[in-house]
């Protein structure tokens, strides 16, 4: 998974403005479902919600980013529900954390 994420990182966004406000809105995901792992609403996101897409989805390697951080399609395929446990959740985040730190 690790290695999967990385190379999510790295296709992200042609744009660096893009590409950091991707990033930290997954960061802030991720660091909001390992601060309260039993919050269901954390765990989930609508991949037709006008926020994440505004932010996240609408880039190549967007959505993507968040399956390698073991987010799983909901039943309908409309959402993204995280499987991640506190290790995988903390690999994704150093991830995130690596390529925030090398964006100009």
């Amino acid at each position: 998974p690790a290695d999967r994420a990385g190379r999510q990182v790295g296709g992200l966004a042609p744009d660096f403005a893009a590409a950091r406000v991707a990033l930290e809105t997954v960061r802030s995901m991720l660091a909001r479902i390992a601060a309260a792992p039993g919050e269901a609403r954390f765990r989930r996101v609508r991949l037709d919600n006008g926020a994440f897409r505004a932010r996240v989805g609408r880039h190549v390697g967007g959505k993507e980013l968040l399956l390698a951080a073991n987010f799983r399609r909901g039943g309908d395929g409309s959402a993204l529900e995280c499987a991640a446990g506190p290790a995988e959740l903390a690999v994704a985040a150093s991830l995130i954390d690596a390529a925030l730190d090398a964006l100009p």
